[in-house]
């Protein structure tokens, strides 16, 4: 039996996740088996962690599955860069245990391999959000062992661009450098959105517009790219904002449609950024907001199998708030 995984491209193994959202039960159940008579079957290794995001983002309780899954690869393949993205993360408030037993892989990860970038760089997406300190630690010491690497500026701005409205200037900058450091226009293209965002922030209104208009444009003149879901809606969003803080609220519900006029993404399917549609509702617009939402159905897919779309929908009919604030920015103008 193999005692190493195959180590495949990181592009063949996001090809092979991408394959698991398409699986059927009984094929993850014979992907299941057959990692029982060889863990290291990479094939199977990665299209069951895109099965289990999938069902996880449908809002079946799989996390222990996924859970094994992930430690799995954190013990015997922590340089994998499917870690750091949201196949690999978990939420210490969806399962406290799960997420405390992987923080117990990861910790003894770091501490086996204390100059490998790779590892430390994974680890410090992994907690980006759960322990935002820790996080930013590693990304730092990342940056160190790796200077001339871009990609760990690049993480670092952002998991700043998470921390909130405190470190929104913070954030903002490390996204300027981080875009003005990159020669490579499609990894520029997959920042522009968070810099409009980090940019209206901080009230630079008119860089905002700049960034998530040339964003705008890039979408749909790079030809397909898996940043395009997001590119589309989060620009829209914050073009939407800039019209409605300007009193034009025609424009801002135009832009609101737009958004909800994405492809999707991963992060989409999870939580988008409802600022925009909040602060329309409470400017009275709740008929542009019903329609946004009801846009929102064909990729919110946790939004919709949790019932939250429906919900929020017949709220709004009743002339009633609906509780959005864990999908709202906290600079939101209302």
């Amino acid at each position: 039996m193999p005692n190493k995984i195959e180590i495949e491209s990181h592009a063949d193994h996001v090809a092979l996740a991408g394959k698991g959202n398409l699986l059927t039960a009984e094929e993850a159940e014979v992907l299941e088996q057959a990692l029982t008579h060889n863990p290291y079957d990479s094939a199977a290794r990665f299209q069951l962690l895109g099965y289990y995001l999938r069902l996880f983002c449908q809002g079946i309780n799989v996390i222990k599955l996924r859970t094994l899954n992930i430690i799995w690869l954190i013990d015997n393949f922590p340089e994998c860069r499917l870690l750091s993205s949201q196949y690999g993360l978990l939420s210490r408030e969806l399962d406290e245990d799960s997420f405390a037993e992987a923080k117990r892989h990861w910790l003894q990860k770091i501490d086996l391999n204390p100059t490998n970038v790779d590892v430390i760089g994974n680890a410090a997406e992994f907690f980006a959000v759960p322990e935002p300190e820790l996080s930013e630690e590693l990304f730092r010491k990342a940056m160190t062992l790796a200077p001339n690497e871009r990609l760990w500026s690049r993480s670092l701005a952002f998991k700043l661009s998470r921390s909130g409205p405190a470190r929104a200037r913070e954030a903002y900058e490390a996204m300027r450098f981080a875009i003005d450091q990159e020669p490579d226009e499609r990894l520029k293209y997959h920042m522009l959105d968070t810099l409009a965002d980090l940019a209206l922030q901080i009230g630079l209104t008119d860089e905002a517009f700049d960034a998530a208009l040339k964003c705008l444009t890039m979408a749909f003149t790079f030809g397909q790219d898996e940043h395009d879901g997001n590119a589309i809606h989060n620009s829209n969003c914050t073009m939407g904002r800039i019209a409605l803080k300007e009193g034009d609220l025609d424009t801002a519900k135009r832009h609101l449609a737009m958004a909800g006029d994405t492809p999707g993404s991963p992060l989409l399917a999870l939580a988008p950024n409802m600022t925009l549609a909040y602060e329309l509702l409470a400017a009275g617009e709740g008929d542009a907001v019903i329609e946004y939402l009801q846009a929102c159905e064909k990729f919110w897919t946790l939004g919709r199998d949790m019932g939250l779309i429906s919900e929020w929908v017949e709220e709004i009919r009743q002339g009633r708030m609906p509780n959005m604030v864990d999908f709202v920015r906290a600079d939101m103008a209302v």
